[in-house]
């Protein structure tokens, strides 16, 4: 499967595979099996493993079903298994996971946590590395993360700007975090400078804005900026 001369054909075997870890990696007669190949992937598929993991270790912890305690001694040791993941490995599987697949603000912890074992993570190429290529489901948690470990930064700024269009949560995110860290009007001191992007204002910053929303009970924007208009 993985030397196969078909990218398209190698492409699908994983992603069954990928699926199969669920419903098969306890199963007394191909679990083992099924974890021997998994255990060869590298790169990018290593890292969707690894989330799957998380995900299914999460689903597993919070939920009292049958074979439970077997699902979750498979899913360890599979995880074991694997090499040792880099911080960057870390940060690209918490990426792609959305904020309710881990425990009450646990993504947002994950976040911080692998973020501050990070060195350059305020520079422009880190986040167009993070943000730069695809639209990240936890954008939103990792600008948060960013402005607690770094506070109000130009150069932060700057660079998520540079990717707003793309990912706008993370800019929101990186507001957001500025307010619960002490700054409680980061919002509107960045709406009102010429730095905000005219889009940020309108429709097409709606999901970003609904999104920053969900995660917290702080007001996007002061009630006096909400009575004027």
């Amino acid at each position: 499967m993985r030397v196969d001369a078909q990218p398209d054909i190698e492409n699908a075997a994983f992603e069954v595979l990928l699926a199969a870890v669920h419903p098969l990696l306890s199963d007394p007669l191909v679990g083992e099996s099924l974890a021997a190949v998994l255990v060869t992937f590298k790169a990018d598929r290593l890292v969707k493993l690894r989330r799957q993991i998380e995900q299914l270790l999460n689903l597993f912890e919070r939920q009292d079903v049958e074979g439970r305690k077997s699902q979750i001694e498979k899913l360890e040791s599979l995880s074991s298994s694997l090499p040792a993941p880099s911080s960057e490995e870390q940060l690209a599987v918490i990426l792609g996971l959305q904020s309710w697949d881990l425990a009450d603000g646990g993504l947002r912890s994950r976040a911080d946590e692998i973020l501050r074992s990070m060195s350059g993570r305020t520079e422009p190429a880190f986040i167009r590395d993070a943000l730069g290529e695809r639209q990240v489901p936890a954008a939103w948690e990792l600008g948060h993360a960013l402005a607690a470990l770094d506070g109000k930064n130009a150069r932060l700024e700057k660079a998520l700007l540079s990717v707003f269009t793309l990912n706008p949560a993370a800019l929101v995110g990186y507001l957001n975090g500025l307010v619960d860290a002490g700054d409680g009007d980061a919002f509107d001191d960045f709406l009102d400078s010429t730095r905000a992007p005219q889009s940020m204002l309108g429709d097409s910053c709606e999901s970003a804005l609904r999104c920053r929303v969900a995660r917290s009970p702080l007001p996007l924007i002061s009630p006096s900026r909400a009575n004027t208009s």
